[in-house]
């Protein structure tokens, strides 16, 4: 059992736990590590009570439910390890919406959800990037105490990255979990940007966030993010790959998830699908071998086909796509050496055209309209990340814009285009006095897709950050609204 001396948390004693959930991947690890050690899926399948499951799929984990039911966890990291405590033992509770108080069974990890069956719904636990379904958030953290890190919760303390804009009752909702349900000894929310400013190196600085979910533009001023000047906005990377998916559809390209496909053998010539640079389809002969007839299954959900649809989408976005700069032309020696096609799990063959792969401009330009865009009704969040970047800049501290833009981080997935450190710094520097020298961080691919969780196993680990964690006996003593209030405003 891990004891406070004096309130603080001896820094030699323990490991500290870093998690962080995003919204397309969790994030788990030790602190002092270069990177997380476990990522896996934030989105789960869920399945009702008395929806059965298929032998052979996956070990199945049963826990006891606060009825005094059942409720199991299906997982794609077996056995061993229980999260001693109340996160050993953990209790499957009604959703406090009401709508999932149904007792049923959670499917958490790529394996689990990539296995298809009848009646799984497909539940995010984010809502406009903040957290909102806490059963969900409960089984991601006890699927990574238990079954990822095989680590005992009530003997480790515990980092949590929350996001930029997150609440009070977001922040009091984690302590609750990590306090009252899985008994960890100490716990410190931080926020997004700060994180990523210190896997930076920065104590001040303006960290640009192309996240699953949204981008944002938040002000970190010495340590501190600027609640006030805060910008974020619906461009993420799902938004981008349902542009992408919208593309496609309109050339008449249909995704087929790969559940649906049959393997056929090595004489078997499948005919596949080609959109032309007209947009008309062409039918083309594929090689043998490939998956092509498309199988029927009236139990799936239209949320887990597509989840598994816009999987495929994904990767086309991420292998193929990239950024331009403003200047560049059409024609150039780098795109030479390019390839000309892409190729589905079904065997289309997809024209790559240079409207396809510059879709991710839509993150760059106000110009740059669709028809999915145009849909959305939240007007005033539908800007660009260099608008963003802006209006964050002009509602920041005057004296601390030079050193912001002086030190821009980018984080997130979608900062691993092709061109986007570029596009930004370009972006920036002609919208600014020529007094302002715009510098943008290029960390590793790794380091940006981890920015949050390495600036938290930073953080952790130094000695000076120890007296900040909040103990269990202190919640206890000061209860969640008082211990929120005087340790974590702002």
């Amino acid at each position: 059992m891990l004891v406070l001396v004096g309130g603080f948390l001896p820094a030699d004693e323990v490991a500290t736990i870093v998690g962080d959930i995003g919204a397309d991947t969790c994030k788990f690890g030790y602190g002092g590590e270069d990177s997380p050690k476990h990522v896996f899926l934030s989105t789960a399948g869920y399945l009702p009570g008395n929806t059965s499951i298929k032998e052979g799929m996956n070990k199945t984990t049963t826990t006891t439910t606060a009825q005094g039911g059942s409720a199991a966890m299906d997982v794609d990291a077996g056995g061993g390890g229980a999260a001693g405590g109340a996160g050993g033992r953990a209790k499957a509770k009604n959703n406090e919406g009401g709508s999932r108080g149904e007792s049923g069974r959670w499917l958490v990890g790529d394996l689990a959800v990539s296995r298809r069956r009848d009646g799984m719904e497909m539940r995010s636990p984010l809502v406009d990037g903040l957290l909102s379904d806490w059963d969900q958030v409960e089984k991601l953290w006890e699927h990574a105490f238990r079954d990822r890190l095989r680590a005992v919760a009530s003997e480790r303390p515990v980092l949590v990255a929350e996001a930029s804009w997150s609440t009070v009752k977001e922040r009091r909702g984690l302590m609750e979990l990590m306090f009252e349900k899985f008994g960890v000894p100490a716990m410190f929310p931080a926020k997004n940007a700060m994180l990523s400013a210190f896997s930076a190196g920065r104590a001040t600085a303006l960290v640009c966030d192309c996240g699953h979910g949204a981008t944002s533009a938040v002000p970190v001023v010495d340590g501190f993010v600027l609640n006030r000047a805060v910008q974020r906005g619906i461009r993420g990377g799902d938004w981008l790959t349902q542009q992408t998916n919208a593309h496609l559809a309109a050339k008449g390209i249909q995704i087929r998830p790969r559940y649906a496909l049959q393997q056929r053998g090595a004489a078997s010539v499948p005919t596949t699908t080609a959109a032309t640079s007209n947009g008309k389809e062409k039918g083309k002969a594929g090689s043998g071998g490939a998956a092509a007839k498309p199988e029927p299954f009236p139990g799936t959900t239209l949320s887990y086909a597509n989840h598994m649809r816009m999987e495929i989408v994904r990767e086309l976005k991420e292998t193929c796509m990239s950024i331009p700069l403003e200047d560049s032309g059409s024609s150039s020696e780098e795109d030479e050496g390019r390839e000309t096609k892409y190729t589905l799990p079904d065997g289309t063959d997809i024209e790559l055209t240079d409207e396809l792969r510059h879709i991710p401009e839509v993150l760059m330009e106000s110009s740059a309209m669709t028809p999915l865009h145009k849909q959305k009704e939240n007007l005033a969040l539908d800007l660009p990340l260099p608008a963003l970047m802006r209006r964050a800049l002009e509602q920041s501290d005057a004296d601390a814009r030079k050193e912001m833009v002086g030190n821009v981080v980018l984080t997130g997935g979608g900062s691993l285009f092709e061109g986007m450190p570029e596009r930004i710094t370009s972006e920036l520097s002609s919208s600014l006095p020529s007094a302002f020298k715009v510098r943008t961080l290029t960390a590793s691919p790794i380091e940006r897709r981890f920015s949050v969780w390495i600036g938290g196993s930073i953080l952790c680990s130094l000695g000076t950050f120890q007296q900040l964690w909040l103990s269990k006996r202190q919640y206890e003593e000061q209860g969640a609204d008082v211990a929120e209030s005087r340790r974590f405003q702002g």
